[in-house]
């Protein structure tokens, strides 16, 4: 009898786009959006609670103190000094403990009731995080190395002239499925 109902109906109409996007703000481009909204007020929260915790600096830590600096350990010993290397690590370490922090807390902006929005999940923050990274990288490569000693430091060593352009476009038809290019046939996921 259902059936019936269903078939007479005008039937199920799926959400578009526009159901979506429901800016708070605005419409078009500059429209301020919830992911917006949050990621300001996760900085906010982030740079308030950082300043709060440690105000009263001591040598024997506090509670606060002592959750803020575990936190920077982590990122300090963990992740810099394990992936960057022993020697040249701690420069890096405030760019990410700052998005450490920031992909920490608009992560757990998704399981926080009455919020409930993992801002991270939209692509456009990951990129732009990503970007920054990149940027950084790029430029600490061809200011250590010089220009031509960072493109000269992409092609391995020992490798004929002739061959190198069609070095460079196949691991540009690599890079496109998603493998590096010295991933090989037999240990390529997407070949």
């Amino acid at each position: 009898m259902s059936m019936v109902f269903a078939a007479e109906g005008e039937g199920f109409t799926p959400p578009g786009l526009a159901d979506f996007w429901q800016p708070y703000v605005g419409d078009g481009a500059f429209a301020i959006t919830r992911p917006m909204t949050l990621m300001v007020f996760s900085t906010v929260l982030i740079v308030a609670g950082l300043l709060v915790m440690t105000r009263k600096l001591s040598v024997v830590p506090g509670k606060s103190q002592m959750a803020t600096e575990g936190l920077y350990d982590v990122v300090r010993n963990s992740i810099a000094r394990d992936i960057i290397g022993s020697r040249d690590f701690l420069r890096f370490v405030p760019l990410l403990f700052a998005m450490f922090m920031l992909i920490l807390v608009n992560n757990l902006f998704g399981v926080i009731p009455f919020i409930q929005y993992p801002t991270m999940a939209r692509i456009g923050f990951p990129i732009a995080i990503t970007l920054v990274v990149y940027v950084v990288y790029l430029f600490i490569g061809m200011k250590r190395q010089g220009v031509w000693g960072y493109i000269k430091g992409l092609i391995p060593p020992g490798l004929p002239t002739w061959i190198i352009p069609l070095f460079f476009f196949l691991a540009r038809s690599r890079s496109r499925c998603g493998c590096s290019a010295t991933c090989s046939p037999a240990t390529c996921c997407c070949c």
